[in-house]
């Protein structure tokens, strides 16, 4: 089962999110985002399909391994 988890989700191994998946510009709900994720609330992202609401979680999630959280 743990060899399916890395499988699925690389960066807890290699600690990276690989950059074809981060976004290139910036986003006004980046910010909002980050300040969430430290709060122990539920933030539920929604949109319309294509909106870039995965990107930003990668983004997020590269933010968040960068400033030292364990992936």
């Amino acid at each position: 089962m743990l060899e399916e988890i890395l499988l699925q989700n690389p960066w807890w191994k290699e600690k990276e999110i690989g950059k074809t998946k981060i976004a290139s510009i910036g986003r006004k709900a980046f910010g909002k985002i980050i300040e969430s994720s430290k709060s122990k609330k539920i933030t539920c992202l929604i949109g319309p399909r294509r909106s870039g609401k995965t990107t930003l979680m990668y983004t997020l999630m590269d933010s968040l391994i960068k400033s030292g959280t364990r992936p």
